[in-house]
């Protein structure tokens, strides 16, 4: 196959947002049959797929998922309360995954709290030595 040159590139339309209204790009599976005058469509069964099948009696393969599993129950503990939730979110397990794990980000939380300490200390300095420096140019006056 050739390739087209940088001019030709430039003017071919590869996407439905490129292109007007009415261009439908399709998976390039084909049509599968055809439209008939009354607006209905036609298979034609030559151009249709067909899988082959094994013989479902004597199968050995066991299925992906049993059917003997238990449903597991959709009631949430949380702060002394037990409820059901409506859907299951991202939220619910991350909520769960911090009940389940407390000490997994402990040094990330004692390194913030350490740094805010510092901060406040720093920052009473900072108003302690203005207001001394206030104090001081009072006097002078």
């Amino acid at each position: 196959m050739f390739q087209p040159s940088p001019q030709l590139c430039a003017r071919l339309r590869f996407t439905t947002k490129q292109v007007g209204r009415g261009f439908y790009r399709g998976n390039r599976t084909g049509s599968k049959g055809a439209h008939n005058d009354r607006g209905g469509y036609i298979v034609d069964w030559r151009k249709t797929s067909f899988y082959n099948v094994p013989e479902l009696e004597g199968f050995s393969l066991a299925p992906y998922v049993t059917l003997e599993l238990p449903e597991p129950p959709r009631k949430i503990t949380r702060f002394g309360s037990t409820y059901t939730p409506k859907k299951v979110d991202g939220l619910e397990f991350l909520h769960e995954w911090k009940r389940l794990n407390p000490y997994e980000y402990e040094h990330i939380v004692n390194h913030q709290r350490d740094q805010a300490e510092q901060a406040a200390t720093q920052a009473e300095v900072t108003v302690q030595e203005s207001t001394q420096t206030n104090n001081a140019g009072q006097n002078s006056i």
